[in-house]
């Protein structure tokens, strides 16, 4: 049937005695005028997100012109919905109704606007202010947004005498607003639609899909009433949740902030890489590199996953690494994600035969240590395919890496199998410890990814990196060969590459620690090679660590020779201290050094106490070291369960005299021995060593932090946990490991609603987003997607942050299928 039409905003009135348009208010003038589509939200609840809204039903057969009053003799089809393959779909009915944006502006369109999606500009009229615009892009993805505003007028309306209103127009005013609170009511849910039911997801190694852990409702009915999934239920679960996660990624994208929008673009790529969609892919990759975006290169981390994905097409992985490279010359100089993109292109250059240009993409791009550090964990995390930060990374037994960049593309390439070029690039680094540890590293995961089967050809093929190291790099690779065949069940074998370590150590150097009194000593200490002691230090360390684990009582025995080949390094660090707060008296110090010298000469005495001074430098970085690598040792032993003895060295320390006083009791380490014996169930002893340093601490300490957040949550205090990370969390990335490592151990614990809580919590958004991707891949592989999206929309996440979780579970869900 023909209905009224509203000759101001053209929509369609279902009242045929209404007066006035019950939308725009504008007076009924004339008759019916030709019927046209009803806007999708008019009159019923919208469709759940992600799926087509239902056709209206009694489509019309034939209509009259009202100008010409002939028959047309046609047929009117119904207005179709969405596609129901389309997750993005717009309703033809609103399309039809949208206001076209010209490319150019014209008469009466002198408006410009920005489509949110695809960035192009184009100009609308005034008229268009508020309402729903079509973008003049032809191959935009989103092409509706609204109009820009006009700015409110006010005007002045007298007051007109009250009408009383038919009880037909009340009666449709309550239904309206009845609709229109249905409606909002739908239209408020801002979180992730809901997921297949876990039964149906897809789980990774399992031909069953049942992949909620046991803490989930509903999973013991299951496994005893539903039959075994094959695998194309599985994938269709796994492809549902896809489409669902996409389209939650695309429907945000209109409320990203301008300057966030590249951020939003690179999961986007990235999403749609590993979904198998490479044309959105491209045209997220094209936007991104426009010449007008100020940070095109947030597109090298999904071109670096797209090239690994196309391994296995040469000239496809070629080009994609020379676009990364391409961007990687607008890249900052500093700064996380310069570090952190450089780091994950340069195996890639290797493979490549641009080996060079990796050496110095890595030296342009260099950060704080932390940072390094921490960007090395992501990308070793990431090119494994675990996306966890919370287990024992191989070249950290005791201490950080000393070389993380280069050791981080040596353990990226191994994790893809590439074995042959991940040892040609750690024989090629030019600094000896970085070649040491890096084809230490080498040869540790090579024989950690052989299993508890590997034959002798595997150890001697690890075995033989060390031909060429000298003896404290020989002795630290046995040791760590030594720590993985203990874990693979070898005692025999470990023993013996104990053995033969052990044998090593035997030729270091007899060494004491260095004591200087006065100011002629201090002028004449020549300090010795701290690279060499050091190194030693920390293989007998790491041979002590092994045999603590092993059961071997000499583990001691290994730490108190690293203790003293580190002592010989530089003296005490009190002593030290105190030498430097007398500098400032030049008159005290150039006495003290008249005396001692036998000066005359004021000329001679001026020369001299410049010469203590730069001395007093060179000794100070030494001490420094000194008491760097004492720490190291004894956290590593601690570690290892020799806290108990750790206790006793730092009490004896703690003892010395002033002129060898280390107050290595007052670091961390008390507090780490005593979280020790509370685990091995000694509260009385943890306690009492608590009250004994309490006083003499540094709360502030970033490594005092690390234990108390790992406290709080290991007793499920989640809240003040993350409130105290987020007032210690600062850009020089002291604690950004900590957080993302402590967000992935909620994740693969299976604990999502507390996964999500904690990452959601994080006030540093770039940390944020991290700690909700890391996890939201983690919980896809193992089968938890449904359970993590659930969380997610609970606790109702805001755009950037639901982004995260969607390209997070899209990476998931699509990478495990992959492999």
């Amino acid at each position: 049937m023909d209905l009224p039409t509203c000759p101001a905003c053209k929509q369609s009135v279902l009242d045929d005695d209404a007066v006035d348009c019950p939308f725009c208010g504008a007076p009924l003038k004339g008759g019916a005028a030709p019927a046209r589509p009803a806007p999708a939200a008019r009159g019923s609840a919208p469709a759940a997100p992600g799926k087509p809204a239902p056709a209206k039903p009694g489509a019309a057969t034939g209509s009259k012109s009202s100008a010409g009053g002939s028959a047309t003799g046609k047929s009117a089809a119904t207005p179709a919905g969405p596609a129901e393959d389309d997750p993005f779909g717009v309703d033809p009915s609103i399309a039809a109704n949208a206001i076209p944006v010209s490319p150019t502006p014209g008469a009466g369109k002198s408006i410009e606007v920005t489509c949110p999606m695809c960035e192009t500009k184009g100009y609308v009229s005034p008229k268009a202010a508020g309402k729903m615009v079509k973008c003049c892009n032809p191959k935009c993805m989103v092409p509706l947004f609204s109009g820009p505003p006009l700015p409110k007028k006010e005007v002045v309306v007298k007051e007109q005498p009250k009408k009383k209103l038919p009880w037909l127009y009340i009666a449709g005013g309550v239904g309206f607003a009845v609709i229109a609170g249905v409606s909002i009511w739908f239209m408020q849910d801002q979180g992730i639609s809901e997921l297949p039911p876990s039964e149906n997801v897809y789980v990774p190694g399992q031909g069953n899909s049942n992949g909620m852990n046991s803490g989930d409702e509903g999973t013991q009915t299951t496994q005893a009433t539903t039959p075994q999934k094959t695998q194309p239920d599985a994938n269709s679960a796994r492809d549902d949740l896809t489409k669902q996660a996409l389209s939650r990624i695309l429907e945000v994208s209109s409320n990203i902030r301008q300057e966030r929008k590249p951020m939003w673009r690179r999961l986007a790529i990235t999403a749609y890489t590993f979904a198998n969609e490479p044309q959105k892919a491209r045209e997220q990759l094209n936007l991104l590199e426009k010449a007008t975006n100020q940070s095109p290169y947030e597109g090298i981390p999904p071109l670096v996953a797209m090239a690994w994905r196309s391994a296995g097409n040469a000239g496809e992985m070629q080009k994609t690494v020379e676009e990364a490279l391409a961007l990687a010359e607008k890249l900052p100089p500093r700064g996380r994600f310069a570090t952190e993109a450089a780091l994950g292109l340069a195996p890639l250059l290797v493979l490549a035969g641009k080996a060079d240009q990796a050496h110095a993409l890595l030296a342009e791009h260099r950060s704080e240590a932390p940072l390094e550090q921490f960007a090395a964990a992501m990308r070793i995390s990431i090119e494994d395919h675990s996306f966890n930060l919370d287990r024992p990374y191989i070249g950290r037994s005791v201490g950080y890496w000393q070389f993380p960049l280069e050791t981080g593309v040596t353990l990226s390439l191994a994790a893809h199998g590439r074995w042959d070029e991940a040892l040609g690039w750690a024989n090629q680094l030019t600094d000896a410890v970085a070649r040491t540890e890096a084809r230490t590293a080498w040869a540790e995961s090579l024989l950690h990814s052989s299993g508890a089967n590997a034959d002798a050809k595997v150890l001697e093929r690890a075995r033989s990196v060390g031909t060429d190291m000298n003896p404290a790099g020989q002795a630290r690779l046995l040791a760590r060969l030594a720590a993985v065949r203990a874990e693979q069940g070898d005692r025999a074998g470990a023993a013996q590459l104990l053995s033969e370590a052990g044998t090593i150590l035997k030729s270091f150097p007899k060494s004491e620690s260095i004591v200087v009194e006065g100011a002629k000593p201090l002028l004449d200490l020549k300090l010795p090679d701290a690279n060499s002691l050091k190194q030693m230090a920390l293989a007998a360390a790491d041979v002590a660590c092994v045999q603590a684990r092993t059961g071997d009582r000499a583990a001691m025995e290994q730490v108190e020779l690293a203790l003293r080949l580190a002592g010989a390094i530089g003296p005490a660090i009190n002593p030290t201290q105190e030498r430097r707060r007398q500098v400032g008296d030049t008159a005290k110090i150039g006495a003290e050094l008249k005396k001692a010298l036998a000066l005359k000469k004021d000329d001679e005495i001026r020369r001299a106490v410049t010469q203590y001074k730069l001395k007093l430098s060179e000794v100070e970085g030494a001490a420094a070291n000194r008491f760097q690598i004492e720490t190291v040792v004894l956290q590593a032993a601690a570690n290892a369960g020799l806290h108990s003895q750790v206790w006793d060295v730092l009490e004896r320390y703690d003892r010395k005299p002033a002129k060898e006083h280390q107050p290595l009791i007052a670091t961390h380490l008390s507090y780490l021995v005593a979280q020790r014996f509370a685990e091995a169930g000694d509260a009385g002893r943890s306690d009492e060593i608590q009250q004994a340093v309490q006083s003499r601490v540094d709360p502030a300490d970033p490594e005092i932090i690390k234990l108390v957040v790992e406290h709080l949550l290991a007793t499920g205090d989640v809240a003040r946990c993350v409130a105290r990370l987020n007032g210690a969390v600062t850009p020089n990335g002291h604690l950004h490991e900590t957080v993302l490592r402590l967000a992935t151990r909620l994740a693969q614990s299976g604990k999502n609603v507390e996964a999500v809580t904690f990452s959601n919590s994080i006030s540093d958004p770039t940390l944020k987003e991290e700690c909700l991707y890391f996890t939201a891949v983690g919980a896809a592989i193992k089968g938890a997607g449904p359970a993590y999206w659930k969380a997610a929309k609970d606790v109702g996440l805001g755009p950037n942050e639901s982004t995260a979780v969607g390209a997070g579970l899209v990476v998931g869900l699509n990478q495990t299928a992959a492999q």
